[in-house]
């Protein structure tokens, strides 16, 4: 029985996550993003609600619980208000600890005790997990969350969000995919977030080289912080419109509305709608923007974190078979 260490970012709260039954293994054509090869764990119905990756975990006690996938979120957590209903114990910790995403900061000062969660029937995340309430984060989100699955969990072994087939998969190992089917970037591992580097482009203007995080937890296109926009003087492009608005993910956006692209291992990924942080905003720390879930859109997006590399299809992958959407119970 394999078992990997997910989370040891502090000793007190550690998730594991293993896969308890024999792997199998996929070839080309199967339901496995479009095409991709390797020895696969697991396969689950993926949606997008809202622009947002969310599955269907099981809990111990059967019960099923709707979590994001947030490749935005450093830690893993689940909703306080869900914890008891789930089977699991609410308790009080020490001292608040810090959940840092993307753009914004929130802490918490409760975990929940013993979690077993199923991905599948061949995924198992369990340990001690922080717990938020997720109640206004549900409201904007259109769906009722249980949690977060966050970047501490992505980052373990090779996943894959194949939007166009709609499917989660999570492989114990991958053969180095076709690079005619797909584009790779090196992830900068001293980053806690997939992190690459890239250029930007914002209404057909080059604006320079920028380190960009992958965030498939926030529905905006792009989302640019205030002290880079400030350094290239990107509030100076004609055709912004002020927003002074919230987003998604609790950013303050000041700006908004211009198309751009970033480049993702050569190719041109183009963003409909870039976003600029209000000033004072939470600056985005280690990178100079984000690339939200609708950029990916109709890929397969693919996180092999433990050889450092992050893939993107170069075009919709297609198996050619009909994949069904399950849905999600």
């Amino acid at each position: 029985m394999g078992v990997t260490l997910i989370s040891a970012s502090d000793a007190r709260f550690l998730i594991y996550a293993e896969s308890p039954m024999p792997d199998s293994t996929v070839q080309a054509g199967s339901n496995s993003c479009g095409g991709l090869r390797g020895k696969l764990i697991v396969s689950v119905p993926l949606q997008t609600v809202h622009g947002l990756p969310v599955i269907s975990v099981r809990a111990k006690n059967h019960k099923a619980a709707i979590f994001l996938l947030d490749s935005g979120s450093e830690k893993s957590f689940l909703n306080a208000v869900d914890v008891v209903r789930l089977g699991f114990k609410l308790v009080p910790i020490a001292r608040k600890i810090e959940i840092r995403g993307v753009s914004a900061v929130s802490e918490t000062s409760s975990e929940a005790k013993a979690v077993e969660l199923f991905v599948g029937e061949k995924y198992r995340i369990h340990g001690n997990v922080l717990t938020m309430d997720l109640t206004e984060f549900s409201r904007l989100a259109g769906v009722e969350l249980s949690g977060v699955i966050g970047y501490d969990i992505l980052r373990t072994l090779p996943m894959a969000l194949d939007y166009k087939n709609g499917r989660f998969l999570i492989y114990k190992r991958i053969i180095l995919p076709d690079e005619d089917i797909f584009a790779s970037e090196k992830i900068d591992l001293s980053k806690s977030l997939p992190v690459v580097a890239s250029s930007l482009v914002i209404a057909g203007k080059i604006q320079g080289d920028v380190k960009y995080a992958i965030d498939t937890g926030s529905d905006m296109g792009a989302l640019i912080g205030w002290k880079y926009s400030e350094s290239h003087d990107l509030t100076k492009i004609d055709g912004w419109k002020r927003s002074g608005s919230l987003g998604f993910n609790g950013s303050l956006i000041g700006l908004s509305g211009l198309p751009g692209e970033v480049v993702f291992g050569g190719q041109s990924i183009h963003i409909n709608s870039v976003a600029l942080s209000a000033r004072g905003a939470p600056a985005l720390s280690g990178y100079d923007l984000s690339v939200g879930n609708p950029a990916f859109a109709d890929r397969c997006l693919l996180f092999d974190a433990p050889k450092g590399r992050v893939y993107l299809s170069k075009a919709p992958p297609d198996t050619g078979e009909v994949v069904s959407r399950d849905g999600l119970q």
